[in-house]
């Protein structure tokens, strides 16, 4: 009598439970993962775009003007007015409006707040326009838990991150 080759339909069906368990169990924790990675990309971007116009007014000897903007391709862009950066590109200009660089901090599905719609850094480093320690809050949609971040920049021009709940 020769041996059968080949899966049964129990054996094949077992298999096919297993995996859908395994599926369901990664599932949670990926959307988790990419909400967790989406607020990191934000906050980095914003921690680049603000060292970025600091060293650059420490450089030139100028201010430089941090902003939320809807156009950054535009040669002079405009800033925002909100206080809610959203997901635009951030720009740094020099006084005059010259675009010096543009920076794509918006990673999606997350809000951006801030306490000002522009900083403003000096040539020595400092911020001119925050009364106190400015806080950026990045909150993910459908955050929960301590998913937040707030990046506190003070009036030295030094940026710090913690995680802060959701609310």
């Amino acid at each position: 009598m020769s041996r059968q080759r080949g899966f049964s339909l129990i054996e094949l069906a077992v298999t096919l439970v297993v995996l859908a368990i395994l599926v369901a169990m990664a599932g949670p924790s990926m959307s988790e993962f990419l909400r967790k990675n989406r607020v990191a990309a934000t906050t980095n971007g914003l921690i680049q775009a603000a060292n970025y116009a600091r060293a650059e007014a420490l450089r030139s000897g100028y201010p430089v003007t941090l902003c939320a903007t809807a156009d950054a391709s535009a040669a002079k862009p405009a800033c925002l007015a909100s206080t809610s950066w959203g997901s635009n590109a951030l720009v740094a200009v020099q006084t005059d409006g010259t675009l010096l660089q543009a920076f794509d901090v918006g990673a999606g599905n997350v809000a951006l707040t801030a306490p000002l719609n522009t900083l403003v850094f000096n040539p020595n480093g400092s911020v001119s326009n925050l009364a106190a320690a400015g806080k950026f809050k990045v909150v993910p949609t459908g955050c929960h838990g301590t998913d937040a971040r707030e990046l506190g920049i003070s009036r030295l021009g030094r940026i710090n991150s913690k995680a802060v709940s959701c609310s």
